[in-house]
């Protein structure tokens, strides 16, 4: 008996072809509209967005630092693979393995799964790297990753499949982040916390309400955490198409309204990694650019924290969701 873990991740393109590049667009930020000279114009998921499309350009667009996104993603999704592996070796009695696949880019689900299939893996835990169970990703990453042991088994190999759909709730996560959140930083009546999301579709949403609850529930906690009223404490969706198909209230309208009498705002993105989708740039970091062109005289200081990464803290929580899973 042998389980293996499957950790799904977003992923980004291994290399800067016009097929790799629309792949990621279609896929993973969900729309068509990819430009061979411009990059990616538009993403109905998340807000407008423009990507240069050329490969150093590209590589090096999520990090005001000059960092490589690939190299980093991979190195962050490697550290918490290994992590895991450590935790789970010394609380479970079966043996097992753990992977990354990427939905976009390498290591790639076929190749995970192609692992899993030599490991001899009769239980598959898949588990996408999104706390949240947001349908426009969680759905599509489980049925990718079903595809591919799909593909791997070829009718020979079929084990038992188990779904995580969300680990927010898991015990240690609202705590992780609120401890996040509290470093260098003392709230005051004119602090606001703003937690930042992708927005979904309302008519997804009037179908499936768990997302907000979710998000409500995570809210709550970190009122509680970190001792702040439910006026301080906002949630902000990150899109700015029309109103009325998204979920609102969104982030720019929201930091807007904040203008006078706040001091000072902290920011944050449950997501993975700093490189993801749901990473630091397009949901958290440039928003400060956007707040502080749009602000006559002295806006707020705006703090972004950064996502969970590899952190010591992910890797109990995803074991501590996946023991009881087993």
């Amino acid at each position: 008996m042998k389980y293996g873990i499957l950790l799904i991740e977003t992923g980004v393109p291994d290399n800067e072809s016009a097929e790799a590049m629309r792949h990621y667009a279609d896929v993973v930020l969900g729309t068509n509209l990819y430009a061979d000279e411009l990059g990616f114009v538009q993403s109905r998921m998340f807000r407008r967005i423009t990507i240069p499309a050329k490969a150093r350009e590209w590589r090096h667009y999520f990090y005001g630092n000059g960092s490589d996104i690939v190299d980093s993603y991979r190195a962050h999704a490697e550290s918490l693979r290994i992590k895991l592996a450590d935790r789970l070796s010394s609380a479970s009695r079966k043996q097992g393995v753990v992977v990354v696949g990427m939905r976009c880019g390498s290591p790639s689900l076929d190749e995970a799964a192609a692992t899993l299939r030599r490991e001899g893996c009769d239980t598959i835990v898949l588990l996408p790297l999104y706390p949240f169970r947001f349908a426009p990703m969680t759905i599509p990453a489980l049925e990718e990753a079903r595809a591919a042991i799909e593909r791997a088994g070829e009718d020979a190999w079929a084990p038992r499949i188990i779904e995580v759909d969300s680990f927010c709730r898991t015990p240690g996560f609202a705590q992780t982040l609120a401890s996040r959140i509290k470093e260098e930083w003392q709230p005051r009546n004119v602090s606001r916390l703003l937690i930042l999301m992708p927005s979904e579709p309302r008519a997804l949403a009037h179908n499936d309400a768990e997302y907000e609850e979710q998000i409500e529930w995570l809210r709550e906690r970190l009122c509680r955490s970190l001792k702040l009223g439910a006026d301080r404490v906002h949630v902000a969706f990150v899109c700015d198409y029309d109103n009325s198909s998204w979920l609102g209230p969104f982030a720019e309208k929201t930091l807007m309204g904040w203008v006078s009498g706040v001091r000072d705002i902290k920011a944050i993105c449950p997501a993975f990694c700093t490189a993801d989708a749901l990473g630091s740039y397009d949901a958290g970091a440039h928003l400060e650019e956007f707040f502080k062109k749009n602000v006559m005289g002295k806006p707020p200081t705006y703090n972004f924290v950064e996502p969970l990464n590899d952190d010591d803290e992910l890797a109990d929580i995803l074991c501590n969701v996946i023991m009881k899973r087993l």
